[in-house]
């Protein structure tokens, strides 16, 4: 976080207004600034990082997307189940996958979080193209997750 990402979030901070500094900085040697735009700051939620503290926001962001993770898998195993589990059962459920080991180790490499919260929404979408045999749901999410974080 602190040699990367908080670089790159505070140059985002300054330049945002300014396309052209956006995307291209004499202060790397090949000057452009677009792949490494798209690869570490895609997350729609960085944008928060334009406003107020960049160390605060960082965590925030961090907070916002674990609770998205909560949040998707809840989706993702109330859709599966159909009702068939109990409420409190399906809570604890996403919680255990909001703060499995994989979101607590990398909490602080925000970039890697996305694929976490995106991945019960493409398996929502695996599972209502099966049954309800639409494609566009599978298609958004996966271009969501694609958009956000191709790495993962």
């Amino acid at each position: 976080m602190r040699i990367q990402y908080f670089a790159f979030l505070s140059y985002m901070q300054n330049h945002f207004g300014d396309i052209t500094n956006l995307f291209h900085s004499f202060e790397k040697i090949d000057g452009n600034m677009f792949g490494l735009c798209a690869y570490y700051l895609a997350s729609p939620l960085n944008l928060l990082m334009l406003v107020g503290n960049i160390v605060d926001n960082i965590m925030l962001v961090a907070l916002l997307k674990i609770g998205f993770c909560g949040l998707t898998s809840y989706l993702y195993f109330s859709y599966h189940t159909k009702g068939k589990t109990k409420q409190t059962f399906l809570l604890l459920l996403s919680t255990i996958y909001a703060l499995s080991s994989y979101n607590m180790m990398y909490m602080l490499n925000i970039m890697w979080l996305d694929s976490a919260v995106l991945a019960p929404l493409v398996c929502l979408s695996i599972d209502y193209l099966q049954r309800k045999r639409k494609i566009a749901p599978y298609i958004l999410t996966m271009a969501g997750t694609i958009f956000c974080n191709y790495y993962t």
